[in-house]
């Protein structure tokens, strides 16, 4: 395996701030290290493909049973194969966790992990760090302004700056939204003030 030289690394460096030289160093330190410890780190913590794929089966299992109780008020003689359904919704699973393992093994996860434990590549892991916050594709910016026209519509034609992007912020991330309670919220915006605490909580 051919060794990494700073030139290779320069602009990449450059662009961030940190020294390639360093880098570079690190890098191949860095190689030799996890080809010795590759088999004994554990990552099967970070994607727990069982559970995942139950809670699938679940949701599939609620929405043909609505299906099916609408099909049975609209026409009772038509039966569906279950077994054929059961036998596709396994194999795309037997595929998607092969994808899932090929994924795990050959990704970035499995060196940033060695690099979090280990303190010596302090260079590389800034580095590490900055390229995987580097968005891949340009899907969060044109779903933001899809939201955009939902949320700043002709009844919202007067927001102001910090609103209309906190409101932007809450329904692009919704998902993480939802698993907030509204205590918690209450709790946290009681804390900012005095009176907001009186009209709150009490």
């Amino acid at each position: 395996m051919q060794a990494v030289q700073p030139a290779d690394i320069d602009i990449l460096c450059q662009m961030y701030g940190l020294d390639s030289v360093q880098v570079s160093m690190e890098v191949n330190e860095f190689r030799k290290v996890y080809c010795d410890t590759e088999a004994e780190i554990d990552i099967s913590d970070l994607i727990n493909v069982n559970s995942r794929h139950s809670k699938t089966k679940e949701r599939k299992r609620k929405s043909e049973e609505e299906e099916n109780e609408d099909d049975e008020e609209d026409n009772g003689d038509r039966v569906n194969d279950p077994m054929s359904d059961e036998d596709d919704e396994e194999a795309n699973w037997d595929c998607e966790k092969q994808n899932i393992t090929l994924w795990l093994s050959r990704g970035f996860l499995k060196p940033f992990r060695l690099i979090v434990q280990l303190s010596s590549f302090s260079h590389l892991r800034a580095l590490y760090k900055i390229l995987l916050t580097l968005p891949v594709t340009s899907c969060s910016a044109e779903r933001s302004l899809s939201k955009h026209k939902l949320i700043k519509n002709h009844l919202r034609s007067t927001m102001l700056d910090p609103y209309m992007s906190s409101m932007l912020i809450l329904a692009l991330e919704r998902d993480l939204l939802v698993n907030i309670k509204n205590d918690t919220i209450i709790d946290r915006l009681a804390t900012k003030s005095k009176r907001l605490a009186s009209l709150l909580i009490n």
